[in-house]
């Protein structure tokens, strides 16, 4: 199995992301919910990194789909209303100036 970056891993009821990967180290980071994936970030030689993901399962981009609509949503995060866009104005019918063309 060839690392690369952005490989997710299931490994028991947590989720492994490698977020930066050299020739002799591996950063990753480790989270419980693949939808928000906030988590710890961690920083290991790859043969440590190796031995961690032993028994891990990688994902697939279709089991990472399926894993985030089965993971429950996190309440605790606000929802957020873009208010940066205007409201669509519309200018006001002027009765007079339908009156005049019509003349």
């Amino acid at each position: 199995m060839k690392l690369k970056q952005n490989q997710i891993w299931n490994l028991g009821d947590g989720y492994i992301l490698i977020t930066h990967l050299e020739r002799l180290e591996v950063q990753y980071k480790t989270f419980k919910n693949i939808s928000n994936r906030k988590g710890a970030h961690h920083h290991v030689s790859k043969k440590e990194f190796c031995r961690l993901i032993k028994h891990a399962i990688l994902l697939s981009a279709e089991d990472i789909a399926t894993a985030r609509l089965q993971s429950p949503v996190d309440d605790s995060l606000p929802i957020v209303v873009d208010k940066t866009l205007p409201e669509a104005v519309l200018p006001e019918a002027d009765d007079s100036e339908g009156a005049e063309s019509a003349s």
